[in-house]
């Protein structure tokens, strides 16, 4: 792997985490108010054993897969924290101008040749 694609990859890392993160935020929120819909369900609905089951099941679901998304959310806010944070977007934008500048050099190392001073 060139030493540029290590850089991109970290940059897109962070682009990428901010994404994710906003993205885990908005499926937590409606995951929550499906949560709140169950539990009403279960609270004001007179529902049969088979059909309170069900929904105790539909219910643990929806809890498990609010836990996922509310994981991401806790592991990526500090990623976004530090993205955000003034003194690192200029860090963010130097890393950019060096990922450019590291592969003006690749290109330049891929398309040299030598000329021959001497012989021809």
């Amino acid at each position: 792997m060139k030493k540029s694609e290590y850089i991109e990859q970290f940059l897109n890392f962070l682009s990428e985490s901010e994404k994710a993160y906003n993205l885990a935020i908005q499926e937590k929120e409606e995951l929550e108010k499906l949560e709140s819909d169950y539990i009403h369900m279960l609270e004001l609905e007179d529902l049969n054993y088979m059909q309170r089951s069900d929904l105790a099941t539909e219910l643990r679901d929806c809890l498990r897969e609010r836990r996922k998304r509310k994981d991401i959310v806790e592991i990526l806010e500090p990623i976004v924290l530090f993205r955000k944070d003034e003194s690192n977007k200029k860090a963010f934008g130097k890393l950019t101008q060096l990922l450019g500048e590291v592969r003006k050099i690749e290109r330049y190392h891929e398309s040299r040749h030598y000329n021959k001073k001497v012989q021809k």
